[in-house]
């Protein structure tokens, strides 16, 4: 870890204690109703060569919330000179009142098919690496994440705190780059997907030998969102990667299981 990401998770760090603190000096009414991000494991894995030539591994990706409150994102500019929003996290608190987290983000509109739309940057990062190590030999270039309510995540058993509608339901502000505004997020008892080669969900391949990696798909990986916990942030697959000689397949991907 360098130095720079260092500090920035200490910085993280010390100001969610700063607002849990806050928050908890306030008495009980003041308890905070965080969410809890939970990151599903890669699916729905394949290999297919893009029409430049480069070989990608896609995959499926998802994300639920299965804390005690909504996550929540509002993101601000001053004028459309600003080619980003900032992000700021509201938080609920048990008396009813929100507490606002700026600086937790950049939203940033989008201009491609189908995803002409605010997103939110780095929400969930993609990463494969040798199997056991932490060193990363192919990263995503993902573009961001328009948050919602796409899918219902507690499976008919309601969670606490789970709405019954749920109100995370537009597009992100679909063709209208000219917003100075938005709000997205994922509410309790939900989660959010992407599917396979979706806007940057894959990764590349070119020039890795054959062997084991390990794809991990990681959540608020800086930890600017505050949550009722992080241990439950990362999901990791092992994986098989071959090349064959002779046959159409770029390369071939077997499962190896959970890290």
């Amino acid at each position: 870890m360098s130095a720079r990401v260092s500090l920035s998770v200490v910085t993280a760090a010390l100001c969610a204690a700063v607002v849990v603190a806050a928050a908890s000096a306030g008495g009980p009414g003041t308890a905070l109703l965080l969410p809890d991000l939970e990151q599903s494991p890669p699916s729905q894995l394949a290999v297919r060569e893009a029409p430049n030539g480069d070989i990608r591994l896609g995959f499926a990706s998802a994300v639920v919330n299965i804390g005690a409150g909504p996550l929540i994102i509002e993101g601000r500019r001053a004028s459309r000179r600003e080619a980003g929003m900032s992000a700021t996290q509201l938080i609920r608190q048990a008396n009813g009142r929100v507490l606002r987290r700026p600086g937790v983000g950049v939203l940033r509109y989008t201009d491609a098919d189908t995803h002409e739309h605010w997103h939110l940057l780095r929400f969930d990062r993609y990463t494969l690496r040798h199997a056991g190590r932490k060193a990363v030999v192919a990263a995503d270039r993902k573009t961001g994440f328009c948050l919602g309510d796409r899918f219902e995540a507690s499976l008919g058993q309601q969670l606490p705190g789970e709405p019954a509608q749920p109100p995370f339901t537009r597009n992100c502000g679909l063709d209208h780059p000219e917003f100075l505004r938005i709000s997205e997020g994922i509410s309790v008892g939900y989660g959010d997907d992407y599917g396979p080669y979706l806007e940057g969900q894959y990764l590349p391949l070119d020039g890795l030998p054959e062997g084991r990696y390990d794809l991990v798909h990681e959540v608020n990986a800086d930890r600017r969102l505050l949550e009722q916990r992080y241990d439950n942030n990362t999901s990791c697959l092992r994986l098989a990667i071959t090349w064959p000689d002779g046959t159409d397949d770029p390369a071939r991907i077997r499962r190896r299981g959970r890290c």
